[in-house]
Formats: structure tokens, sequence, C-alpha cells
């Protein structure tokens, strides 16, 4: 979202200098375009404000909506989301999910908070242990934030995903609005920009930045992706009289975290544009020693040689200790975070 300090921070009366000579002739220059004055209107509540059909038209923004089918992610990356859900420790974790949110309108705030718990859980295991091309997902971040945002704090998002060498940034985010409302909201247009943003510093000679965001409310998770050229981006970080392109934003449909078909596809839909391999990267064990029995050591003339201890290197894993040893970090992650039964709302 513009927030230069020119434009757009500092007046709403653009000074005529600032305009090229075809536009001050053609257009008075006591008056913004239509854009900017949006733009400023979303940005002084940005946690309530929710587009309308006028405002996606003034920002040259519109919405597209995609199948289920249309979510492809690699093979290697399904055989791994597949892997998980054998796993005890998943088992064990859709067990923290309040089933009486329906009946108690109060656990609403909790449901959803549970849900972005398990996802971003899960989304930060599977990107540890198997991303491909070895991207960190960031739990609790700092604020996104546009540059040279100064009329908002930016926004706290649950989840961040950056590949900075292939362009794709992804980040989860909770909504506090009805599943129904068809329209975005400030919020979630104002991460997918700040997400562009970050990739425009990283790469400032890209054409596009590709961007995602999983909106969680209550049990329901939906993703929303766009394309971004980067000549629209600067245009609306730069304040520039006319916006530069159009963008589509493309929306998934709603997946349902209570079922497990539901918590499959926003995996696949989270791992998309991030793909797995079935190649766990965790160190190789050492060699577990087998110790010689007693008897073994007889020497045939009736007497037994005491048993030497074999000396065991230090940090050593015993067989038994490494069952499952996946399981083991998942949990070790998700623990921290999920709040048990004794809770509360469980």
């Amino acid at each position: 979202m513009s927030v230069n300090e020119g434009a757009i921070a500092d007046s709403a009366t653009p000074h005529p200098s600032r305009f090229p000579a075809s536009t001050r002739s053609s257009k008075s220059p006591s008056a913004a375009p239509s854009w900017q004055y949006t733009i400023r209107k979303l940005l002084s509540n940005l946690s309530k404000t929710t587009l309308t059909d006028l405002q996606l038209s003034d920002l040259h923004i519109s919405l597209a909506e995609e199948d289920e089918s249309s979510i492809r992610p690699s093979l290697e990356t399904c055989l791994a989301i597949d892997a998980f859900f054998a796993t005890t420790t998943y088992q064990g974790n859709i067990r923290c999910l309040p089933r009486d949110f329906q009946t108690r309108p109060e656990m609403a705030k909790v449901c959803s908070e549970r849900v972005t718990s398990l996802s971003t859980c899960w989304a930060q295991a599977l990107g540890k242990q198997h991303s491909e091309n070895r991207v960190a997902f960031q739990r609790a971040e700092s604020a996104l934030r546009i540059t040279g945002d100064t009329r908002t704090q930016g926004v706290k998002t649950a989840l961040t995903g950056r590949d900075v060498e292939n362009g794709h940034s992804i980040a989860v985010l909770i909504r506090n609005r009805r599943r129904h409302e068809s329209q975005l909201n400030s919020t979630e247009l104002y991460t997918l920009f700040a997400l562009a943003d970050e990739q425009r510093l990283a790469r400032p000679f890209a054409k596009s930045y590709k961007v995602q965001i999983m909106v969680v409310h209550i049990h329901w998770i939906q993703r929303l992706s766009v394309q971004i050229p980067s000549s629209f981006l600067d245009s609306i970080i730069r304040g520039g009289y006319n916006l530069i392109g159009n963008i589509t934003i493309h929306r998934s449909p709603w997946f349902n975290f209570m079922e497990e078909p539901g918590r499959r596809g926003a995996l696949r839909a989270i791992f998309e544009q991030f793909p797995l391999n079935t190649t766990c990267t965790l160190p190789q064990l050492p060699p577990v020693p087998t110790p010689k029995r007693k008897w073994d050591n007889d020497t045939g003339s009736g007497s037994t040689v005491k048993k030497q201890r074999t000396p065991r290197a230090r940090g050593h894993i015993s067989a038994t200790s490494s069952v499952r040893i996946k399981d083991v970090q998942v949990l070790s992650l998700c623990s921290s975070v999920v709040p048990g039964p004794s809770q509360g709302g469980g």
C-alpha cells in the first residue's frame, strides 16, 4: 500500500510539481488520484476495514476463485505430508482441537488460535526436516511492514516462509471477520504487499513477486495467492499518480481443519510453492554396539573371562530411543504452543 511520505503520508493534496507535464495540463493539481484516497482510508483502520468492489477497482485489483484441483504440489511433497499423517504425533495433536466451538460461541477465538498453532507447528516441522530448498519457516516474527509506512504498526503473522532465491513468500494469519464475507480486508491486502516488498528489496531486478497468505477463521483455512508485477508494486509504494498494471488475487476453497481431508488440503496449499522431499535431513544415528554374552567368552578351560564394558560415545542414542525420531521432533515443537486439556477449552 502506498506509504510514500510525500504523496501519501503527509498531505492529501500532492504538489503540482510532482506530476508529469502532460498530467498537469489535463488534470487539476489540487485533486489526488482516487486510489490514493482509498489507500489512506484502508490504512486508517487496518484491522477492520473491508474493501468494497469500488475500492478494489480503484486499486486495479480483481478476485478469482480457484478449486482444490488447481493446487498441485509435487509428488515428493504429497508423500512427505502423507507420511506425517501416519505418525502417532499427528494422532495425538488433533486431540487438542476443541469440539464444542459450535455450541459455545466464546470458543471461536480459542479454536482459531489452536488451529493456527497446530497448522503452523506442522508446517515449520515439515519444512525443517524435508524442505527441498532449505526454506526456513519462522513463527511469531516481528510485524511485517511496508517500506516507509508511517501510518501503521504493520501486521503480525503466525508464520512466515521465504524462498528468496526462487521468489516465493507465504504467511499465516487469523481473520477476525465472518468466513462468508467474500471481500478482502485491508490486513490481508497489506500482508500481501508487505511480503512482495520484502522480495522487492531482496531481488530489485525481478519482474514479479509471488506471494501467498493462509487465512484462518475458527476451524476454516483459505489460501490467497497473487503474482505482483514489479512495476505495479513500485507505483504503489512510491506513490505515483497512476497505477501501472493490475493484479488478480486467487482464492482457494475453504479447508475444514476439523476433518483430515481439510488438514491435508491446507498443508498441500502451503507447500505447493515450497517443495518437500522424502529424504530426512536429520543426521544418521551412530551404530549401536552389540555387547557379547558372557558365555561367548568361555575359553573352554572351565574359566570365564570377565566381560569388558564397551565404551559408548558421548551423546549415544540407543536403538529403543531412536524409534520414531521424526515424531519426537515434531512433538517437541508442537508441545510448546498447543495448550493441553488441563488448560481449558479442550
